[in-house]
C-alpha cells in the first residue's frame, strides 16, 4: 500500500525541525493485511438493487391491501358490531 509521501523541501521550518532533513513520510493506521478489498461486478450489482426494490414495492401493495381490508373489517364492526359474533336481534 502506497501512502503519501511529502518531500523535505515542501516542508515548514518547524516542521523540517522535528522531521529532521528526510521527507515527511506517512505510517498506515492499518495492517495492510486487515484491510478487505471487495470484487463487485456491477451488472449483478445494478440487478441485485432492481430485484430488491421491486420486491419492496411488491412488499408496499401488499401491505397497502392488508390495510384496506383491515379498514374495511373495522367499518364493517362498527356499523354491525355483532357480526359474526353468533348473536342474534
Amino acid at each position: 500500500m502506497d501512502l503519501p509521501r511529502i518531500p523535505k523541501d515542501r516542508l515548514t521550518k518547524e516542521l523540517r525541525e522535528v522531521v529532521g532533513e528526510t521527507d515527511l513520510e506517512f505510517d498506515a493506521m492499518v495492517d495492510p493485511m486487515d484491510v478487505v478489498s471487495l470484487n463487485t461486478n456491477l451488472e449483478e450489482y445494478t440487478k441485485g438493487k432492481i430485484e430488491t426494490a421491486r420486491m419492496l414495492v411488491e412488499s408496499r401493495k401488499k401491505l397497502e391491501e392488508y390495510r384496506t381490508e383491515l379498514k374495511r373489517i373495522e367499518r364493517t364492526q362498527y356499523e354491525n358490531p355483532d357480526a359474526g359474533t353468533g348473536k342474534e336481534d
